[in-house]
């Protein structure tokens, strides 16, 4: 009986683990779409963000094999390092932008960018305190100065030591420095590659171990998963973006259709307003609508030629006529119309 009452209960549990086996798997599937079109449209914002990163690359370097060139060493650095590529990316297109037309134009301003990036890799900086600290670095470069405001607070907030490592860059005191900065003496192109290399040689012992931790893997793991994305997304554009340029070639074919049919009632309504002393401007929005419905059924009684201000002018006349005590069929709310604008002259 011991036996049976065993055996049965585990027949029940495989059962229920049956059944909700079953139920995980139909959930799965019936997710299954949903999950792949949020995976679609990740997909396509990341290859629209890398297209845009490409331009900018393009236009700051000038040539198309310039930007390949560019972004074929940020993605070697990110992994080398271990930091997210398109965060860095970024960073770095900003950063390459404000060296432009400057001494560290080209390999210098990369070399201090990598060394800055292998500094903020060592301490562990996150994504956003990196992003903040290389903005901090590149506001300098587009000054040419740098002020202590810069480098106490807004660098020295996520760089400890900041104003200790530029003064042994220098080789003076930080009461020394100090004093240079409020003079304003203490100049980018001079002294950023200067500090660059002594961050480098501070920081730069604890880089192999920092490019091994989590953190570190993890930022490469993610890279890998944007560059896939960029190349799923990439096949996605290309199917949808002539659809995408169909539809707005219509939609804009149409409001532009519509905005002459507006014109041309703008002007066809001008010239018939004329002769009463009253503009288009003068009506409102209501008005105007108001005056369209009784146009349409102006249009179905004129008999005139059926030229573009034929139902205009028939309107009007029924509303003239109304104003000098025509039969009462005419269409009273012309001439409530008309007046309302004269009175608001």
């Amino acid at each position: 009986t011991s036996n049976a009452s065993i055996v049965q209960g585990v027949s029940v549990l495989g059962s229920a683990l049956r059944t909700l086996f079953n139920f995980a798997i139909a959930g799965a599937l019936l997710s299954l779409p949903f999950v792949l079109t949020d995976l679609g449209k990740k997909a396509a914002q990341a290859a629209v963000e890398f297209e845009s990163l490409q331009a900018s690359f393009k236009a700051i370097t000038g040539s198309a094999s310039g930007a390949a060139q560019t972004l074929g060493f940020l993605r070697r650095e990110t992994t080398r390092v271990g930091v997210d590529f398109s965060t860095t990316a970024e960073s770095f297109k900003n950063f390459e932008a404000a060296a432009h037309g400057t001494r560290l134009e080209g390999e210098q301003a990369r070399q201090i960018f990598v060394s800055m990036i292998e500094t903020f890799r060592v301490l562990g900086l996150s994504g956003d305190r990196t992003r903040l600290a290389l903005l901090a670095l590149e506001q300098m470069i587009s000054k040419g100065k740098i002020s202590s405001e810069e480098l106490r607070r807004q660098l020295g907030e996520h760089l400890p030591g900041a104003m200790q490592i530029m003064a042994r860059a220098i080789g003076i005191s930080t009461a020394e420095l100090d004093k240079m900065l409020r003079a304003g003496t203490v100049l980018t192109d001079d002294w950023v590659p200067a500090f660059a290399r002594e961050a480098k040689k501070t920081f730069g012992p604890g880089l192999e171990d920092a490019t091994k931790t989590a953190a570190a893997t993890f930022a490469r793991l993610g890279n890998e998963v944007q560059a896939l994305s960029v190349e799923v997304g990439n096949a996605i554009l290309r199917f949808f973006t002539p659809i995408a340029k169909f539809i707005e070639e219509t939609l804009r074919k149409s409001r532009e259709a519509r905005d002459e049919a507006k014109s041309l009632q703008t002007q066809d309504l001008t010239q018939a307003l004329a002769g009463y002393g009253v503009k288009p401007e003068d009506l409102t929005e209501a008005e105007r609508s108001r005056l369209l419905t009784e146009r349409a059924i102006a249009r179905g009684a004129s008999t005139g030629g059926g030229g573009p201000g034929s139902g205009w002018a028939a309107l009007l006349r029924l509303g003239l006529n109304a104003t000098i005590g025509a039969p009462d069929n005419t269409p009273a709310v012309t001439n409530e119309i008309l007046d309302a604008a004269r009175q608001r002259q």
